[in-house]
């Protein structure tokens, strides 16, 4: 099962890279199982990406390293967010994808969260 989180941290507020056309997204992946047999740190930030898809269907894929945080600059609109872990087949779950909206020259900050069996 995956959450992902997230909220306008700073409402108004024009941040260095914000296009004029945009807004600044910024993030984290973390992966958290019940059993540490994964060899991580439970809530530990993990790479993969981040997938954003627009109301009108139009899909980014946003490539997290391993520090486990990303920075992308999306058009205002609808967004559907969904979590990817690297070296897995799967989702972080797709029965959980939540939607955002992005406003233009808002940043906004989420946190994708893929809870492990």
């Amino acid at each position: 099962m995956a959450a992902i989180l997230f909220g306008t941290i700073l409402a108004g507020c024009r941040s260095p890279i914000s296009s004029a056309v945009g807004a600044d997204i910024s993030g984290t992946l973390r992966f958290y199982a019940p059993i540490t047999s994964t060899g991580f740190p439970n809530g530990a930030l993990r790479a993969g990406f981040v997938e954003f898809r627009s109301s009108n269907g139009l899909v980014t894929k946003v490539q997290v390293p391993k520090s486990g945080t990303f920075v992308a600059n999306l058009a205002p609109g609808t967004y559907t967010v969904r979590g990817h872990l690297a070296k897995s087949n799967l989702w972080c779950d797709d029965s959980e994808d939540k939607t955002i909206r992005i406003e233009r020259n808002r940043e906004l900050h989420i946190k994708v969260n893929c809870d492990g069996i």
